[in-house]
């Protein structure tokens, strides 16, 4: 989660201006959005084939392999071999302050209304109450909640799918949407912020209706 946590705010500040300079400002954007967008959608295949293995010769196994898996792409793409180049760091450099407030995105009002404040006291407040309140507790239950919604047979596949699934229309097309609403109603936030409260909504509903297992023998 937190590597797609981080190339999104890339996408948001750097990408944008590193690989799309020549395109209009909200255009470089949303085409450094959809890039990231790709991420979402190749998700899913993955859990699928990781999934079905791992119903079958066991969960275990297959945690081992992606672990071995990922580690093996960060050895090959560390970043000691990747000296950015002046643009990029001029870009990153430049983007610090507004780098903080993108990762306030993700909880809604009081953070939106934190970053235009523009305090950085008030901003970093947001960040740890989202993150180490609000998103702990979003994260906390959610394993357990996820896999009691499927049998042993297919829980791994059940989980990978819909877990990833559902990432596709939440992380892949929300940033395109926000930017969206920003665009639309600029220098208006709060239309994004309806935004989350909406797809937030439909949370609690889903999960208001999902099927109770623990009283189940």
């Amino acid at each position: 989660m937190v590597d797609f946590f981080l190339c999104g705010t890339a996408a948001a500040l750097i990408f944008n201006k590193l690989f799309f300079p020549t395109f209009d400002p909200t255009v470089g954007t949303l085409l450094a959005f959809a890039t990231y967008a790709l991420g979402f959608v190749a998700r899913p295949l993955g859990g699928l084939v990781f999934g079905h293995y791992g119903d079958r010769i066991g969960r275990k196994t297959m945690l081992y392999l992606t672990l071995l898996i990922m580690g093996a792409a960060t050895t090959v793409t560390k970043p000691s071999r990747c000296r950015p180049s002046a643009h990029f760091r001029t870009v990153s450099g430049g983007d610090r302050v507004y780098f903080r407030r993108c990762f306030l995105s993700r909880d809604v009002v009081p953070d939106v209304h934190a970053a235009r404040t523009k305090n950085p006291q008030l901003a970093w407040i947001a960040i740890v109450l989202g993150l180490a309140v609000n998103h702990a507790a979003m994260c906390g239950p959610q394993a357990s909640f996820f896999s009691e919604l499927f049998g042993t047979k297919v829980r791994y596949s059940g989980v990978s799918l819909g877990y990833n699934l559902a990432s596709i229309f939440a992380g892949a097309l929300s940033p395109l949407i926000a930017v969206g609403l920003m665009t639309a109603y600029k220098p208006e936030t709060w239309p994004i912020s309806v935004y989350m409260i909406a797809l937030a909504l439909i949370t609690i509903v889903s999960v208001y209706f999902a099927k109770e297992t623990r009283r189940n023998p």
